[in-house]
């Protein structure tokens, strides 16, 4: 008998190590629960550490494990800070005080374009129709008269309760939701409705339709693209908004100038955030990119907001709506000297660390001069050039921009170029050690610092110039804060020169000037003499959106005179009204929705109406976010935790776009560890605009560079390439199968029938099962059953 060759011992021992290391992650993968992180992070390592010994992997997993315990002690100082500060501010500790009533006696607007107008409350239409069920239906019921048509028969109680699953949640029903659904009757349905409103999935669900409004990313953007750690604050903010039911005015208030109007209110303060969000350059940015910044803060509030595309007024007056190009820059004055800010939530107790946050900021920059004067040391140029170099950056030297060119990144340091080690120049380090000495002093004294967010501060009054065309070569006459007179129902074009009148706090002795981010957010939601009534629409609008596919306004960003006329008016109006009446409440709005019969008409592929009449539930396709977020739910390994920095889940190395480090791991990890990090809903996900997760990309998920009212459902050969070849998919399939199969007592037509409930909602039929057995006896696994299922239109499409 042949002895086996040492390749081939090789070889086996290799293959048992693997092997192993497979049966030790998929033990752990069935075990983890949401409770016991800590525990089940240090039980990976060690279960790894004895399964195989693979050095340089061990230490990546030590390093993952390690990280993630760091961001679970942040997200537990952040989820104990929203729930001190949700309690101050329900149980009255804080004081949330309302916007000032306009003191002034205005006729209403009820002439020009109609978005422009006051509120008024219509009529509801009368109707006999056996399925109505709230004026929703009456004011859809009356436009399809006019057709020749009428409203659908109600959908059945399976396929009903999926769609409400999937449209107030993103999630699907559990097997026992769908095991009475067929006999539920309407009051059932309505408290269905209550306690999926009640789910704080609702609010990360529909968190992400704003924030896609928001471009709302987890890094700068750009060439170097630099992580933002702290902008997960702004995007907690949005969750816990809709899950709190923030009246929407002061949603929309606080993002503006949340810090000014509630400085105590740590959520107030993070809400700023929505003007920080999107790309900013941090290396030699040039005078034109500051103005580009203010552009996208007026541009993005104006038309998320106002609905309204303000920004075409940059270059010249609006080409269509009355907006003139110095009252565009009347309104980028308001945002002029406001400061991006990496800044403390709680206010009040980051004041002690203000003076020790200013020594570290010097001692990092003294770092980096250090780091960036080795870098340039090291060029073989001459002395001269080196010192052109070390001058501070400056767009207009052409010398340094040409010696720039040369040494490509030599002046572009940051943080990952400094460390303990580091060391200061030597004309710095007396300052440097004096510093250290300074700031260890006072650490001793101090507790641990409060958490940070980036937003934006600083509110100052001043004049911008109008730049004719755009041009920053071409100013005009400078002009000051006031608002676009034609989006407000006050008549007086003189009364929006006299912004201050709309910040009662502007005369207030211990303010030393006034505050025109505060006026402008108290203008934006006056229904007397502001842009109310155009924020009311605007806000109703999209959620009827995002619940049928279509808006009333079909276009939801631009309400102006070439933007889409409604379909339904009146109804348009009524649901504004109801906004309004409420107190601003939004999930009213929901709950009007989801309880008519307009909604719960029966699905209706084709229909020869216009879909704008709403004559039928026209199927919906997942977002990539809802497919990713079902996997995990069916698969059993969905990790529920709230809040918190993002996370970074492995994608193909293929698809790192990487500059500087030799190792792809550098810029995003494409090592699968297991762990629950990885298995957190898909909005957690670190979203860096230079590596967008591929697969969300390819589903259209937006990438947070300009703001996205409504995501386009595209179909491309590669969606399906991707469905059918990703190992994650594959792998939750199988895993979504073993659970089905161990549920049913290993009964192959028991099987099948849990799958099709779990996933499609329904039973199989006679037919389906006799097909998937045969599917199966020729070899096929249950996990590949499950994946073509995943694959299938009838996953995707919920009705």
């Amino acid at each position: 008998m042949t002895s086996p060759s040492y390749k081939t011992i090789r070889r086996s021992i290799i293959f048992v190590g693997l092997v192993s290391t497979l049966v030790v992650v998929s033990h752990l993968i069935l075990n983890l629960h949401a409770s016991g992180f800590q525990t089940s992070l240090d039980a990976v390592v060690e279960l790894k550490r004895d399964a195989v010994a693979q050095r340089p992997y061990l230490e990546r997993l030590d390093e993952a494990a390690k990280r993630d315990r760091e961001i679970l002690a942040e997200t537990e100082r952040w989820k104990a800070l929203i729930e001190r500060t949700t309690a101050e501010m329900f149980n009255g500790d804080m004081t949330v005080p309302v916007a000032p009533v306009f003191a002034g006696d205005f006729p209403a607007r009820d002439h020009g374009h109609w978005a422009y107008q006051s509120l008024k409350r219509p009529a509801i239409p009368p109707s006999d129709h056996p399925h109505v069920r709230n004026p929703i239906d009456c004011f859809v019921e009356a436009k399809l008269q006019t057709a020749g048509a009428s409203l659908g028969t109600p959908a059945d109680g399976r396929s009903l309760m999926r769609r409400l699953y999937l449209s107030i949640t993103g999630f699907l029903p559990t097997e026992s939701d769908l095991a009475g659904s067929s006999t539920m009757s309407p009051d059932e349905v309505d408290r269905l409705v209550e306690r999926l409103l009640e789910s704080p999935q609702f609010g990360e669900h529909w968190a992400q339709y704003w924030l896609d409004l928001a471009r709302y990313a987890d890094s700068n953007g750009y060439e170097e693209d630099e992580a933002r750690p702290q902008a997960y604050v702004y995007r907690d903010f949005v969750i816990w908004a809709l899950n709190r039911n923030l009246p929407w005015d002061k949603f929309i208030r606080w993002q503006i100038a949340g810090d000014e109007l509630q400085y105590r209110n740590p959520m107030a303060v993070a809400a700023t955030g929505f003007l920080t969000a999107a790309p900013y350059n941090t290396f030699m940015p040039q005078e034109s990119e500051r103005f580009d910044e203010l552009d996208d803060i007026v541009s993005t509030v104006s038309s998320a907001m106002l609905g309204t595309s303000v920004g075409c007024a940059r270059c010249h007056d609006h080409p269509y709506d009355d907006i003139a190009i110095d009252e565009y820059y009347s309104l980028i004055s308001i945002f002029k000297n406001t400061i991006r800010e990496s800044g403390y939530l709680d206010k009040i107790a980051g004041e002690p660390f203000r003076e020790v946050d200013q020594w570290k900021e010097e001692v990092r920059q003294i770092l980096l001069d250090g780091a960036r004067d080795e870098n340039i040391e090291e060029l073989d140029i001459s002395d001269e050039e080196k010192a052109i170099l070390r001058l501070p950056l400056d767009p207009n030297n052409q010398e340094q921009l040409k010696l720039l060119s040369m040494c490509e990144r030599c002046l572009m340091v940051d943080d990952s170029y400094i460390d303990e080690d580091s060391e200061p120049r030597d004309c710095d380090r007396e300052r440097y050690e004096l510093l250290v000495e300074k700031i260890e002093a006072a650490e001793e004294e101090l507790p641990t610092p409060p958490l940070r967010g980036l937003g934006l501060t600083g509110s100052e009054a001043t004049t911008h110039p109008v730049l004719w065309g755009g041009s920053l070569q071409q100013p005009g006459e400078h002009v000051g804060p006031r608002f676009p007179a034609s989006l407000a129902t006050a008549e007086s074009r003189e009364l929006h020169h006299q912004w201050q009148r709309w910040d009662p706090e502007s005369h207030h002795p211990d303010l030393k000037t006034s505050r025109p981010r505060s006026a402008f957010a108290h203008w934006i939601t006056d229904l007397n003499a502001g842009a109310g009534s155009l924020v009311a629409r605007v806000a109703v609008n999209r959620v009827w959106l995002h619940y049928f596919g279509t808006g009333i306004v079909d276009t939801p960003s631009d309400f102006g005179r070439e933007g889409a006329t409604p379909s339904h008016p009146e109804l348009l109006e009524w649901l504004a009204c109801e906004l309004v009446d409420s107190g601003w409440n939004i999930r009213h709005i929901h709950r009007l929705i989801t309880t008519s019969a307009t909604y719960r008409q029966e699905a209706c592929q084709e229909d020869s109406l216009a879909r704008n009449l709403f004559h039928r539930w026209q199927p919906q396709r997942m977002s990539a976010e809802m497919f990713r977020d079902s996997l995990l739910q069916l698969s059993g390994l969905y990790n529920q935790r709230m809040y918190g920095p993002a996370f970074h889940p492995p994608i193909p190395k293929a698809a790192i776009l990487n500059r500087i480090e030799d190792d792809p791991d550098e810029t995003w990890p494409t090592v699968v560890v297991d762990r629950p990090e990885i298995y957190r809903r898909s909005i957690y996900i670190m979203k860096k605009r230079t590596n967008p997760l591929p697969f969300l990309q390819l589903f259209d998920s937006p990438g947070g560079l300009i703001s996205c009212p409504q995501r386009r459902d595209t179909t491309v050969p590669t969606q399906a390439l991707a469905l059918w070849n990703d190992r994650v998919i594959r792998m939750q399939a199988h895993q979504i199968a073993a659970r089905a199969f161990a549920d049913s007592k290993y009964q192959a037509d028991e099987t099948i029938q849990r799958l099709f409930l779990r996933l499609l909602g329904r039973k199989a039929d006679s037919q389906e099962v006799k097909r998937l057995e045969e599917f199966l006896n020729q070899g096929n696994e249950f996990g590949d059953l499950a994946h073509v299922i995943l694959m299938s239109n009838e996953f995707w499409y919920f009705n």
